[in-house]
């Protein structure tokens, strides 16, 4: 993923970095961990490191709010949610490629 400049013209990098199966309330979910590290320049040692979970929802959610506040960006559709899919090596690194925030 490309990195990009943040509204302080710092240079940020996210990537999703590992998955997690958890459970909550008697149900499991996949939670996937979203690394951003954030730079003053290339080439330069991290200023900050931020690390969260998200779920696939947020990342659906995120992609609607992208898409309705940025309608001229190209947003890439994030890959369909189901069971298999969810638990898949392929399905994880494919999620990878795709925009966790700007």
């Amino acid at each position: 993923m490309q990195p990009f400049l943040d509204a302080t013209h710092h240079i940020a990098s996210p990537k999703v970095t590992d998955n997690e199966q958890k459970t909550e309330n008697g149900k499991e979910y996949v939670s996937f961990k979203v690394e951003s590290y954030l730079k003053r320049d290339l080439g330069k040692e991290d200023i900050q490191t931020t690390v969260v979970w998200r779920r696939y929802t947020d990342f659906e959610l995120f992609r609607q709010y992208l898409v309705s506040t940025i309608p001229s960006a190209v947003i890439p559709p994030i890959p369909e949610k189901t069971v298999r899919t969810l638990h898949s090596a392929t399905f994880f690194f494919n999620r990878m490629r795709t925009p966790c925030h700007p």
